[in-house]
């Protein structure tokens, strides 16, 4: 990692800022979120980072603030973003589009995703969890392979590795980002594109990935 380019100190908190409403908007979409994003201080989250991403993913973003800007209240982009998210995610006729638990997609180098949701990527994010002592929330009926829950583990590593200076924890989370989040998330981008090309929810997806790349490409010490 010594030889790759450096997060600047001032962008770690700003990336942390913005791994953390985007995991808490893949929970899904009340009001709250709903007038955060309205108001723009959730999307002023993602725009700070700006700076350090492509084109590409800079475009992404502003599709997605345009987006954000045709509705005429929060109640009005939340009912849209639900409407969004239960079919790509939760429930559709005829199958969902992408769900959102890693164990739905094939392990790298399998022909096809396992049966079952409690497989190997939830029992690996479980010990994963064990080993730091960290426990799931007792209400909270998901596997631990939901990518909301992967990418506030992900947090947690960041969080606690930049404020205590561990690089045991920033080599995990660089670790997990390639080995656990880039083999899956790429594919979730993709069905979502397929499905619902420049909605929220496929911009977002844009976003994110261009942000893991970001932490398993640069040096976080």
């Amino acid at each position: 990692m010594g030889a790759h380019t450096r997060i600047p100190s001032g962008q770690r908190q700003n990336l942390l800022d913005a791994l953390r409403v985007i995991s808490s908007l893949f929970w899904g979409v009340d009001i709250e979120k709903g007038h955060r994003l309205f108001t723009g201080d959730d999307l002023h989250v993602l725009e700070r980072l700006l700076p350090l991403l492509s084109p590409d993913t800079r475009d992404a973003y502003t599709r997605l603030e345009d987006l954000v800007r045709t509705f005429a209240s929060a109640q009005d982009l939340c009912e849209h973003l639900a409407e969004g998210y239960i079919p790509l995610f939760v429930n559709a006729r005829g199958g969902i589009a992408a769900p959102l638990y890693q164990s739905c997609y094939p392990e790298r180098g399998a022909p096809q995703a396992p049966a079952g949701l409690m497989e190997a990527a939830a029992k690996r994010m479980q010990a994963r969890f064990t080993s730091r002592g960290l426990n799931l929330d007792s209400g909270l009926n998901e596997p631990p392979d939901h990518l909301a829950v992967e990418l506030e583990y992900l947090y947690f590593l960041l969080d606690r590795g930049w404020a205590q200076s561990d690089p045991s924890l920033l080599n995990e989370a660089v670790d997990f980002t390639r080995t656990e989040l880039l083999p899956w998330v790429p594919a979730v981008e993709e069905r979502v594109a397929k499905t619902a090309a420049g909605s929220f929810y496929a911009l977002l997806l844009t976003i994110l990935l261009a942000l893991l790349r970001l932490i398993g490409e640069r040096d976080l010490l």
